[in-house]
């Protein structure tokens, strides 16, 4: 079993060197189509590499060459494989710890992923940020301000990924301060709460964040019962169609 296993990840391996040897002419050709089928393809042979750091290692090269050549010919119609590519990608830069490299890619990869699919580089990029020395609050700063739960979301993302406590601690304030009293600002209250009782913080603090979680949650909820009190009362005052007709004859 283990040989033949060897032996399907050998021809994979060879089939990603044809891969990037056939977008290489696709893309000399300005063929999009062509170029876009190759990318399909070599995609399914990575799918099996993807989850383990010790396979991941093989598809760095082939899907640099992969993504570089999908910008040369100009391929915007499948912008969410292109995405799923950047993130593997960005996946073997994190196992290698080559946060340099991994940094510009990201960047590189906004150039071509689309607003609304863009959350996950988000959350990567705050990643390879901090491990850069970089400014993760200007970095985040960057996004638009209506995507707070987005910045809430990447702080979480920068808290679980971090290995310093005060950072870890920092990085939660951060989330529940972008999303204050909204719903999403629940989850970030429990996840902090979760966070101070593991981290053996007193008692008192993992309450206090549970109750503003509770808090917000029976605010929000008195808000939506008001909203359909509203409603209903607008309903009764409003003469009915039949009503209506009864009155102009």
């Amino acid at each position: 079993e283990r040989q033949e296993r060897t032996l399907r990840e050998d021809l994979r391996v060879t089939a990603l060197t044809h891969y990037n040897l056939a977008i290489r002419w696709a893309a000399s050709a300005k063929d999009t189509n062509v170029s876009l089928s190759i990318a399909k393809q070599m995609w399914n042979c990575c799918v099996p590499f993807t989850s383990s750091p010790l396979t991941r290692r093989l598809l760095q090269q082939p899907l640099r060459v992969m993504l570089t050549k999908l910008a040369e010919v100009g391929e915007q119609s499948d912008l969410k494989l292109r995405l799923r590519l950047y993130l593997v990608l960005l996946d073997c830069y994190k196992d290698a710890e080559d946060w340099k490299n991994g940094l510009d890619t990201v960047d590189e990869a906004f150039q071509y992923v689309p607003n609304a699919l863009q959350k996950p580089l988000w959350n990567v990029r705050v990643i390879f940020l901090s491990k850069v020395g970089g400014n993760v609050a200007e970095g985040l700063s960057k996004m638009r301000q209506s995507d707070a739960s987005m910045q809430a979301r990447a702080w979480i993302t920068l808290a679980e990924s971090s290995t310093d406590e005060k950072a870890e601690m920092s990085a939660y304030l951060n989330a529940i301060k972008c999303v204050e009293g909204t719903l999403d600002c629940v989850d970030c209250q429990l996840k902090f709460a979760q966070w101070l009782y593991w981290h053996r913080f007193p008692r008192e603090d993992v309450i206090n964040y549970c109750m503003a979680a509770i808090d917000i949650l029976m605010e929000l909820e008195s808000e939506a019962a008001d909203d359909t009190d509203e409603v209903d009362d607008d309903a009764s005052r409003a003469p009915s169609r039949v009503s209506r007709m009864t009155v102009k004859t």
